[in-house]
């Protein structure tokens, strides 16, 4: 089946992943353009799909153990997915440490609090860093490059989208996985056999709403507010955002039109 050149991916980690059809993960697999968020890698193989990108934007630990043992699953693959990740994980981990003092307190801070040992050298060849430090900024942050400050609001979802932008230029973003209806995860039975990689913080928030993190509401709001500006972003150009679960609440709210994987 031909692929669509001008139609990217991003992919979740919604229960709604569980519901892909052979044919769905075959176009996934197939597709140059797919960039899946966070945990996915750890636990791809339940869902069958191998995506060509990867990007971590939390680094609320335990995020230190997700980053690191996704890039031990990504040398373990016959295809390397490029992983763009924060510079938090730069300045921490990459040689030369170009903030010293710091890298010593949070090393120390992280050993202390958390008894976890940050390794001092993280080799990946096709890692790539990006910004996006001023988090849940008043004012709505766009980069137009990776050097650019990047947009972030309550949660990884808004810097995945401006990355997509980014890499993945005029391009229609479809999302997949990208539930929100519920806090629970495609791996949350997996999780069970691995609390070690849970964010207690951020499930215990997602659990009182019955929803995902991402929209748990705020007093600054959440990302989904900000879908109009992204859109109209997207459109300069001419891309455009999709969401490709009819049920996801991104669909029931009118931010994003249902539009399948695989378009005829």
């Amino acid at each position: 089946m031909q692929k669509n050149t001008n139609e990217c991916f991003i992919i979740g980690s919604g229960r709604s992943l569980l519901k892909l059809t052979s044919e769905e993960k075959n176009y996934l697999n197939a597709h140059p353009h797919t960039l899946a968020m966070n945990k996915y890698l750890l636990f791809h193989e339940k869902i069958g799909v191998i995506p060509k990108a990867m990007f971590i934007g939390d680094f609320h630990f335990p995020a230190h153990k997700v980053f690191l043992e996704t890039i031990k699953q990504a040398l373990r693959l016959n295809f390397k997915p490029t992983y763009y990740a924060d510079q938090y994980y730069k300045e921490l981990f990459i040689k030369p440490f170009y903030r010293p003092y710091w890298n010593l307190k949070t090393r120390y801070n992280l050993y202390r609090n958390k008894s976890f040992f940050a390794p001092l050298n993280v080799s990946y060849e096709k890692l790539k860093f990006f910004k996006a430090t001023l988090r849940d900024h008043p004012e709505f942050i766009w980069g137009e490059s990776l050097n650019d400050e990047l947009f972030f609001q309550r949660g990884s979802l808004s810097t995945a989208l401006n990355i997509a932008y980014i890499i993945y230029p005029s391009c229609k973003i479809k999302l997949v996985g990208i539930d929100l209806t519920e806090p629970e995860c495609f791996f949350e039975e997996e999780l069970k056999l691995r609390s070690d990689l849970r964010d207690t913080y951020y499930d215990e928030l997602a659990q009182k709403a019955r929803r995902h993190f991402t929209a748990v509401p705020t007093q600054a709001g959440t990302v989904l507010d900000k879908f109009p500006l992204i859109k109209e972003k997207l459109k300069i150009k001419g891309g455009d955002l999709f969401c490709c679960n009819p049920n996801s609440l991104i669909v029931s709210e009118g931010l994003a039109e249902y539009v399948p994987i695989i378009e005829a």
